[in-house]
């Protein structure tokens, strides 16, 4: 006989809020990073 794995349902909306976050978190640190390279920040580059 086989053993049943049980099944975990979560909710489609926690995976958009998820990504959603992510996005947010990635274009900060792009932001960032264009900063750095545009040498509006060089202390920050520098350390």
């Amino acid at each position: 006989s086989q053993a049943q794995v049980p099944r975990v349902v979560c909710p489609e909306e926690l995976f958009v809020n998820i990504a959603i976050s992510f996005g947010a978190q990635l274009n900060l640190f792009l932001g960032f990073l264009q900063d750095v390279a545009s040498g509006r920040n060089l202390k920050q580059f520098l350390l």
